[in-house]
């Protein structure tokens, strides 16, 4: 098995750092890989780059938190204790998951994501916390929490909303449905579609000119847009894991993440 430092790869090209997520096919996350990306995108401060270029191996972008591991996963040695109570690990080590998303939306480098395949759940989180979305005709975005018996988590309830309108995330919440890139580029979870021989290139274009800008005009810029969203985003991450923390001991949340693991349709029972 791979080491997680092996699976967060950063190539400087220029004055951008590329950042690539390499734990293929699907390129599911956890705590431990979530806060390597972190780590990897606050050495690019470090390294006086001026933007991020932040991209995935394999089939899809990230396909969200990876269930058949328990989730967003623990290194904590406290682990067996957590047995116990199960649910006192699922809240921690989502605190502890969010608290590295917040660290990633709270960059003041500007972030071009590239979008290949799905960006499900987390994975579509990671992509909303990037700045510009370039997206294949394969990408598709989806946030199927309501399919899992639980909450939406990694701030979507305020963040795609943001993007979107109320109209089109109360859809995709509420529903859970995929939707795809032609889609997306309507309603703005795309900036650009674009063929995925050409993804990279014209990522990494919007990345130079960005970082061919001043670049304390552009880190302030940066934290002016996203003053409030860091903030707000920060309360509902809150509300969000109490929601979770709530419903994952729930039947309908065993009956959920069963069926998704086994590629099945629920029948919940709302106990």
């Amino acid at each position: 098995m791979r080491n997680v430092d092996d699976e967060i790869k950063l190539e400087i090209v220029g004055r951008v750092g590329h950042i690539v997520i390499d734990r293929p096919p699907h390129n599911f996350t956890d705590l431990k890989l979530l806060r390597q990306l972190a780590d990897k995108i606050d050495s690019c401060r470090d390294l006086k780059l001026r933007s991020i270029l932040l991209s995935s191996t394999g089939k899809n972008f990230c396909a969200g938190a990876d269930f058949s591991t328990g989730g967003v996963g623990s290194d904590s040695p406290d682990d067996a204790v957590d047995e116990i109570d199960p649910s006192k690990k699922f809240e921690r080590d989502t605190n502890a998951f969010y608290y590295q998303a917040l660290r990633i939306l709270s960059c003041d480098l500007p972030i071009v994501c590239l979008v290949q395949g799905a960006a499900v759940g987390a994975g579509l989180g990671l992509a909303l916390a990037a700045d510009y979305r370039v997206g294949t005709e394969t990408a598709k975005f989806s946030a199927p929490f309501v399919k899992l018996g639980i909450h939406p988590g990694f701030g979507l309830t305020y963040l795609l909303p943001k993007l979107i309108g109320h109209v089109n995330a109360t859809d995709m919440l509420l529903t859970g449905r995929r939707v795809g890139a032609k889609e997306g580029l309507t309603m703005g979870l795309l900036n650009k579609m674009v063929d995925d021989k050409q993804i990279y290139k014209i990522g990494l274009e919007t990345a130079q000119q960005m970082a061919d800008n001043a670049p304390l005009a552009v880190a302030a810029t940066k934290k002016t847009l996203n003053y409030q969203t860091v903030k707000k985003v920060q309360k509902i991450l809150i509300h969000e894991l109490a929601q979770q923390v709530e419903l994952i001991s729930t039947k309908d949340a065993v009956i959920g993440i069963e069926s998704s693991l086994n590629r099945s349709v629920p029948e919940f029972i709302g106990e």
